[in-house]
Order: C-alpha cells, then sequence, then structure tokens
C-alpha cells in the first residue's frame, strides 16, 4: 500500500485512520482533505494513483461527497470506501458501485480494535 486519500471533516476520524496506517503501513502517504473542491482538483491531477480512498458525505461547509462521487472513474470507484453515516449518501455510492464502508462509531472502542476493523475494511479494497 502506498497512497491513501481521506476526505472527511471529522478530525478525530483522520486521526484514527493515520494511527492505523502508520502503525501497520508505515511507508504509505496520507493524504487528507476537508472540502470536496479540494479533492476533485487533486483527483484530476493524480488520476488512479492512489490505492484507497475514504470518502465521508458530509463535508460541514465544504461542500458533500456527492461532489466527488461524481467525477470518479471506474477504476477509481474499486479502491474507494465510504466513511459516512448519512444513510442516502451511502445508497447512492452503493448504486455508483462503492460496496465498502466503514462505521465512525468508534467512541469508547479500544484502539486496537478500531484498528483490526479498519484493516479488515482496507483488505476488501
Amino acid at each position: 500500500m502506498k497512497k491513501i486519500i481521506i476526505v472527511d471533516d471529522n478530525r478525530n476520524f483522520r486521526e484514527v485512520i493515520r494511527a492505523v496506517v502508520k502503525n501497520h503501513f508505515p511507508e504509505c502517504i496520507i493524504m487528507e482533505f476537508t472540502e470536496a473542491t479540494q479533492v476533485v482538483n487533486e483527483l484530476s491531477n493524480i488520476g488512479d494513483d492512489f490505492d484507497i480512498l475514504l470518502l465521508d458525505g458530509d463535508l460541514g461547509f465544504g461542500g458533500h461527497g456527492s461532489d466527488v462521487l461524481q467525477i470518479l472513474t471506474q477504476d477509481q470507484i474499486k479502491k474507494t470506501i465510504t466513511c459516512s453515516g448519512n444513510d442516502t449518501f451511502i445508497q447512492e455510492c452503493k448504486e455508483k458501485g462503492i460496496l465498502n464502508s466503514i462505521d465512525k462509531g468508534f467512541e469508547g472502542i479500544r484502539i486496537s480494535k478500531i484498528g483490526d476493523y479498519v484493516l479488515e475494511i482496507f483488505k476488501k479494497v
């Protein structure tokens, strides 16, 4: 694994994912975005040069994950994992072919269990 893109405005979620990735894939590059327009611009530059894209639906003032979802190619969709509690967005992702998702309800769960859970989802992509 070389490059993971995280699109999420939740700082705590990004920190958890960053910790899991750095612990298991220290050589991996992590790119973090909180706004849809930033990701759209970046994906237009790098194309398919990433291993996993974690995509949230609700980005606060940063727009909506649907804006990113609309520009993804089929190859990019295969590498995408939904990380949203928004049922409408999750359904939209499923209709596009994104079947893997991460439940962000981590409160009260030991970090080792979260790590195992995230790694299990990563294996599906």
